[in-house]
């Protein structure tokens, strides 16, 4: 039995305990627009897809696949950005983009051991306008070319490196006898 969108949109309210006077009100749509036969427009139909992010937009217009979107009904896991929603506790005492990018680290190394792209490039084994793609943020940083620097430069902080906070040298420590 196929259902129609309204019907499925219904089903989606039920699963979420929002009622449809909300769902209305919500997305300013006049009241009773889920009891109408027929299709919904494009305008709502993308209205409703941008305010509940987690509904399968293919399942909402064919009734294909499931529900929800994959993994939004996985919320006993941790959040996506949960390094970025970690890094409030540094708010100030580090720069925002330092601790957000990986690729502002590997600059960072080259000027605090005074040492040039080339050369990084060459201890990672990488050309120089890989580094300076990854240096740039126009590439992921793989984090097999962070273990490689991390053997290479073992003085490097880990945490520094892949988190962005703390100090960028690992702290010597001495026993004193």
């Amino acid at each position: 039995m196929t259902t129609t969108i309204q019907e499925r949109i219904l089903q989606y309210l039920e699963y979420k305990k929002v009622t449809p006077y909300k769902f209305c009100k919500d997305l300013e749509f006049p009241m009773g627009s889920l009891n109408k036969r027929g299709s919904i427009g494009t305008d709502k139909y993308l209205k409703i897809i941008k305010h509940y992010k987690d509904l399968n937009p293919e399942w909402l217009l064919s009734g294909e696949g499931p529900m929800l979107k994959e993994g939004a009904d996985a919320s006993h896991l941790e959040p996506k950005n949960w390094i970025e929603d970690d890094l409030s506790r540094y708010e100030g005492s580090h720069d925002r983009a330092a601790l957000e990018r990986v690729g502002l680290r590997l600059d960072e190394i080259c000027k605090v051991r005074n040492i040039s792209y080339d050369d990084l490039a060459n201890l990672l084994e990488i050309e120089r306008i890989t580094l300076i793609i990854y240096i740039a943020g126009d590439k992921r940083v793989p984090a097999s070319l962070l273990e490689t620097l991390m053997l290479k430069m073992p003085e490097i902080n880990p945490m520094w490196l892949l988190l962005g906070y703390g100090d960028i040298f690992n702290k010597k420590i001495s026993s004193e006898e």
